[in-house]
């Protein structure tokens, strides 16, 4: 699900889900999402909405596109299909569980699977209000149901940070931006075969950074 009044970002949204949407895997063969959706440019029609940085919300060109790459790794994941690489934000994402999102970055971080079925499969991506849709399509092999699940491992205390601020009175406190706790993660694959058998494989082990707590701290003479 994503906000349907950010426009910019429903923008880069379309964009993304079009690049990767009638995309035919053959066997043996890995998808690059960077190499299908290209550079996140405003020549390519991308506008500037909110990207994650560093543990932080910033503007950028291509905001949002993480959430195709992210809908895309679950997808993929329910398809039984091998992740080659994936790499998780600074920062948990509201439209994924923990441990199920996917960032890219342009010539920098990538997302890419291997189709190791025997037949081709395709994608389909469709963004339609208030959700965006990814969807692999394909013959299944000797697997039934597929089941993911997130465990928190480990989890950090944010630590607090104070800054002199001359514009405000001295004694006064004023925040700037909540704490998040860190947080360790890991996510399970559990694979229902159709001989009965269940195997559970660890997909991946996300670590999100505990974020700092920041005040300004007034010190200007009354």
């Amino acid at each position: 699900k994503y906000e349907t009044s950010l426009k910019d970002r429903v923008n880069n949204l379309i964009i993304a889900s079009n690049a990767i949407n009638n995309v035919i895997v053959y066997p043996g063969q890995n998808f690059s999402f960077n190499t299908w959706v290209g550079p996140r440019v405003t020549e390519a029609g991308y506008r500037e909405a909110p990207v994650i940085y560093l543990g932080k919300l910033v503007p950028g060109v291509g905001g949002g596109v993480c959430q195709v790459s992210s809908t895309l790794y679950n997808a993929v994941l329910m398809a039984n299909l091998k992740i080659i690489q994936r790499q998780n934000h600074s920062l948990p994402s509201d439209y994924v569980p923990l441990a199920r999102d996917a960032t890219v970055v342009y010539d920098g971080v990538d997302f890419i699977f291997e189709n190791t079925n025997s037949d081709p499969i395709l994608l389909v991506s469709d963004v339609k209000p208030p959700y965006l849709t990814v969807a692999v399509l394909g013959k299944k092999t000797d697997w039934t149901n597929i089941k993911l699940e997130t465990k928190i491992i480990e989890t950090h205390p944010f630590q607090t940070k104070y800054t002199n601020d001359p514009t405000l009175t001295k004694g006064s406190k004023y925040k700037v931006k909540n704490g998040r706790k860190g947080i360790k993660a890991e996510l399970w694959r559990t694979i229902e075969f159709l001989d009965g058998t269940v195997k559970k494989e660890l997909v991946n082990t996300s670590i999100y950074p505990a974020q700092p707590e920041e005040y300004k701290i007034g010190v200007k003479p009354d």
